[in-house]
C-alpha cells in the first residue's frame, strides 16, 4: 500500500495534484493577460480547496483575486475617468503615464478643457514648452477659468517664460 503524502494544509496527496495544476493554469492566464477567466479559475480553485481543507492554497487564490479585482477596477477607472487617472499620474510625476492617457481620451473627448490643461501641465513637467503652451492654450480657448489656474501651478514655473509661453501673452 503507498503512504500519501501531505502537503501542509492539505488532507490527502490526489487533491494537491489537480489543484496545484488547476492553480498554475489560473497563473497562466493571468501572464497571458486574461484577467477575467484567470479571477474566475482561481474563484472555482478557492472553493475547492477550501472544501479539501487547502487552506494555504485557498488563501493565496484569495490573494490572487483580490489583487486581479483591484488591478482591473483601476484599469476600470482610468477608462471611465481619465480626468483623475490623469492627476493620479501627475501627482506621481508620471507624465509620460499621463500623456498617453490624456491623448486616448482627447480622441472622444476634444472639447474637454480640464484634459487640455492636464496635458499641458504634463508635457510642463517634462520641460516641453512649446507642447505645454499648445495644450493650455487650447485649454484656455475653451474654458477661461483655466487662465487662473496655470498662473497659480507651479508645475509650469520652469517653462512659463519660455518663448512659446511668452508669445502666448497669458501673463
Amino acid at each position: 500500500m503507498a503512504t500519501k503524502t501531505k502537503t501542509p494544509g492539505s488532507t490527502n496527496s490526489a487533491p494537491d495534484k489537480t489543484l496545484e495544476g488547476k492553480f498554475s493554469e489560473a497563473l497562466d492566464l493571468v501572464e497571458q493577460k486574461h484577467y477575467d477567466k484567470a479571477i474566475a479559475a482561481l474563484e472555482a480553485l478557492q472553493l475547492e480547496a477550501g472544501k479539501h481543507g487547502m487552506i494555504a492554497m485557498a488563501r493565496s487564490a484569495r490573494n490572487y483575486i483580490m489583487a486581479l479585482q483591484s488591478r482591473t477596477q483601476k484599469e476600470a477607472e482610468t477608462l471611465t475617468n481619465p480626468e483623475l487617472a490623469a492627476q493620479l499620474f501627475l501627482n506621481r510625476g508620471a507624465a509620460d503615464e499621463a500623456l498617453a492617457l490624456l491623448d486616448r481620451a482627447l480622441k472622444t473627448h476634444d472639447q474637454d478643457a480640464r484634459l487640455f490643461y492636464l496635458k499641458a501641465t504634463a508635457h510642463a513637467q517634462k520641460d516641453e514648452a512649446e507642447a505645454a503652451s499648445e495644450a493650455i492654450r487650447q485649454a484656455v480657448s475653451l474654458n477661461q477659468d483655466f487662465l487662473h489656474q496655470f498662473r497659480l501651478e507651479r508645475d509650469f514655473d520652469r517653462v512659463r517664460s519660455s518663448a512659446p509661453f511668452v508669445a502666448l501673452g497669458l501673463e
